[in-house]
This record gives C-alpha cells, structure tokens and sequence, in this order.
C-alpha cells in the first residue's frame, strides 16, 4: 500500500484514519494542509512572534530536530505511516508568512533514529 498514495487518500475519507493533530501554543498557529498527491501528509506552523530573517542554521536546526521528535516519539504519528502514508512535511512561516524551512520526516528518517535521516 505504501506505493498507493491513492489508496492512502481514500483511507482519509475513511473512520479509520486521521491526520494527527498538531497543538497550536502560544507563539504558534499550526494548520494542516492535508495531503499531497503522493500522500504526504502537510502542515504549516506559523511563528507569529519571529521573522524568518531571524532565523539561525542554528534555530532552523532545531525545528528538524523537532519535527523529527514531534513525529517519530508520536505513536499516533507513527500509525500513519503504517496505513501507507509515506512521509509529513511540516512548513514553517514567519509572522508575515515567509517561508522559514521545510521539515520533511518519512518513516525512514524514523528508522535511522537521526533527524537529518541519514
């Protein structure tokens, strides 16, 4: 099934399955942007209080160290990966909505047990 992202979308229309839910916090507003055409299911985490000028190798660093333990430390998470859904990006924007970074995490990434994946 995991070749099948069709199949992973119509498990979406299903009871079953459900995209996990990221919590908004203070600082935060999280939005998912449900699933690509190859399944990949997405969200966007805005950082309503930085600009993505302000942003480090450093800060950026951290927001894949966190969507790596966000989705892999998750059992929720990790389920969808058995209903064949192939990975999760998770895009961070700025205040003004400027793109920050893209955190892209697959259940290979999971595997290795590093957040760079490799």
């Amino acid at each position: 099934m995991r070749d099948q992202p069709k199949t992973a979308q119509q498990l979406l229309k299903t009871p079953y399955a459900k995209i996990p839910e990221i919590e908004s916090e203070d600082g935060y507003e999280v939005t998912p942007l449900g699933v690509s055409d190859e399944g990949v299911i997405r969200y966007r985490i805005k950082h309503t209080q930085n600009l993505a000028a302000n942003f480090s190798q450093e800060d950026k660093q951290r927001l894949v160290t966190g969507g790596f333990n966000g989705v892999c430390l998750n059992q929720q998470f990790r389920d969808r990966f058995k209903e064949g859904f192939p990975a999760y990006e998770i895009e961070h924007v700025d205040k003004n909505n400027q793109l920050i970074d893209k955190v892209f995490v697959s259940e290979d990434t999971c595997r290795s047990g590093r957040p760079d994946g490799r």
